[in-house]
This record gives C-alpha cells, sequence and structure tokens, in this order.
C-alpha cells in the first residue's frame, strides 16, 4: 500500500467514526468515476486493519447506454478484490437527476437497513460540497446552501451516513487513482451543460478560478464551514425560543409575537420561519416570513393569510394557525 496524505486523513476520519469491529458492514456507493474509485481504493487498503464487511453498490439510472458494461466492468473489480457486489437497474426512466437521487438513496438506505449495522460511504469531495453551494446560491434560497453535504449524518434505522472525502479536493481524488492505476469510467451526461449543476462545474468554477482565485475551492470550503458554524448557533437559538413563545392547541398554533421586536433581525426572520415550517409543514416560507415580518413591523393588524388548507391569523401579540 502505498501511504499518502489522502490515506492519513481518510484513516484519522476512519478512527473517528468506523469502530474496528467485524460487525460493522460497509456500503459504498460505487460509480466507476474517479471519487468513488479512490474511496474504493482506500476502503479495500484498510479492509485488513479494521475488518469491516464491505459491500460495492451501483445504481443503473439507465441515463447511459454503456451503464450496463460499466457495471459489469465494476462487478469483475468487486470480485477480483474479494467485495460484495451488488447492481440495481431502475424500471423505468427518470426524468431529472432530481428523481434519480431520490431513487438512488432510497435504494442505498434500504440496503443499509438490512446490512446491520452498517455505514453508507458516499464519495462526496470539497469540490462536490463548492459546487452544491454555488448551484443552490444561484437557484435555490441561500441559506438552505450551506446545510448540505455533511461529513456525518444519521439517516435513521441505525444507518450512518458518512463522507469521508468531503475534505479533499477532486484533483487529489484523480492523483490518487493515477498513482494507483485505477480504472476510471467517464459519465458523459456529467459534461451536458443542459444541467444547471454541469454548468457551474465546467463553466463558473474554471472562470472564477482563472480569473480571480485559484484557490477559490478551498476559500470557499472554508467560508462553508464557517457559515454552518454560524448557522448551527442561530438555529440551537431559534429552537430553545421557540419552545418559550409556540403553544399548541386543537387544530390550532399559537405563535406569542410579543417581545419578537427586542431580538435581531436574523432570529425574529428565523423564528417566524421555523414556526411557519412546523406549523405547515412546508419549506418554501420566505416570501410568507418576508410579508408577515414587514406586517408586523407596519402595524397592520389584523390580517388573515390562507395557505392551502390553512389559515394564518395575526394580531398585534399573536400568529394563530388554523387547520
Amino acid at each position: 500500500m502505498i501511504y499518502t496524505q489522502i490515506h492519513k486523513i481518510f484513516s484519522k476520519f476512519l478512527r473517528q467514526e468506523i469502530s474496528i469491529n467485524t460487525s460493522n458492514n460497509i456500503i459504498l456507493a460505487l460509480s466507476g468515476g474517479q471519487d468513488s474509485m479512490a474511496l474504493f481504493k482506500l476502503l479495500k487498503d484498510y479492509q485488513k486493519i479494521c475488518y469491516y464487511n464491505f459491500h460495492a453498490v451501483y445504481c443503473d439510472h439507465k441515463y447511459r447506454e454503456d451503464a450496463v458494461s460499466n457495471a459489469a466492468e465494476l462487478n469483475y473489480l468487486a470480485q477480483y478484490s474479494g467485495i460484495n457486489f451488488h447492481y440495481y437497474r431502475v424500471n423505468k426512466v427518470l426524468c431529472n437527476e432530481s428523481e434519480g437521487r431520490i431513487w438512488r438513496y432510497k435504494i442505498l438506505l434500504k440496503l443499509a437497513s438490512y446490512f446491520q449495522p452498517s455505514k453508507l460511504l458516499l464519495a462526496h469531495t470539497l469540490t462536490d460540497k463548492v459546487e452544491t453551494f454555488m448551484h443552490d446560491f444561484l437557484y435555490k434560497y441561500f441559506s438552505d446552501s450551506i446545510n448540505l453535504l455533511l461529513p456525518v449524518f444519521y439517516a435513521g434505522n441505525n444507518v450512518h451516513l458518512l463522507r469521508p472525502l468531503i475534505t479533499n479536493a477532486r484533483s487529489n481524488t484523480l492523483w490518487l487513482c493515477q498513482i494507483s492505476f485505477l480504472p476510471i469510467w467517464s459519465d458523459y451526461t456529467n459534461y451536458s451543460l443542459l444541467h444547471p449543476r454541469n454548468k457551474v462545474r465546467h463553466e463558473l468554477l474554471p472562470y472564477i478560478k482563472n480569473s480571480f482565485n485559484v484557490q477559490i475551492i478551498s476559500q470557499i470550503g472554508n467560508s462553508i464551514g464557517f457559515w454552518k458554524l454560524q448557522s448551527l448557533y442561530v438555529d440551537s437559538l431559534v429552537i430553545n425560543l421557540l419552545r418559550a413563545t409556540v403553544k399548541y392547541g386543537k387544530n390550532k398554533t399559537i405563535f406569542k409575537t410579543i417581545f419578537m421586536r427586542e431580538l435581531p433581525l436574523i432570529l425574529q426572520y428565523q423564528l417566524l420561519r421555523n414556526f411557519l415550517f412546523y406549523s405547515l409543514g412546508c419549506t418554501s416560507m420566505r416570501e410568507y416570513t418576508e410579508y408577515i415580518l414587514c406586517k408586523i413591523y407596519l402595524d397592520q393588524f389584523p390580517l388573515t393569510i390562507t395557505y392551502n388548507k390553512y389559515t394564518i391569523r395575526i394580531d398585534k401579540d399573536y400568529i394563530y394557525c388554523y387547520s
């Protein structure tokens, strides 16, 4: 085994998140790309030390004509390495990337639930994290972007989702594949500029890197970590404030806004947004949150808003949500 810097980082992650136990089942989402092949190499190198059961999973979305041959080559590689290989193929062609991701995660979580206890490993890198952040910053609401691609996530049912390579740039995984002489399969759907994420990957980030900052990936990655810590702090405050300000009744939820004006604006916004989310069960509450905050500041009471099957009534000191 060639011991590299990426081995050192992976070894530290392994000691922290995966106990040395033969009952552990490691399930790797294997696509054949450079990131998953690098993680495959690392897991294989440390299998003799940590004694875990290693399963590789390939999910065929029917996006590519060469997907079956891709899976066959990966199956051969897994058998040659003494690793369990699982192949899943979708019944019908999925319409978009989002549907494919949902189907893939359902398959992976179902398999992880079958092999207990288990750790589900995904080969997301720091580059993926930055691309996701930039994509969501451009196309979605900003504050949701920093909550994605966590290194460790508990998925329920005794299944932990891990991303060991989340601190490594994609250039590092390519380098590991090259020095290890690993085969890499290229997914041509990742190069289609019809997908907004591919535009971020192949046009926006390279342009910023070449024209402004060579270290853009690492700098944005560090900033995401800082913003995440801020977000966690605000979330903890909001949870405690919700407990003190929300009352639950039969078919209605009551939110006390008496002291809310004394709070910083960011806490007011997040407090009201979370209240609407838990009361109405909808994540896209930005417009409603901003609208209600404006009405509260302008003292325009009473006010009634209808949302689906719910009625929201805003008075001077209370907000009522009726179902």
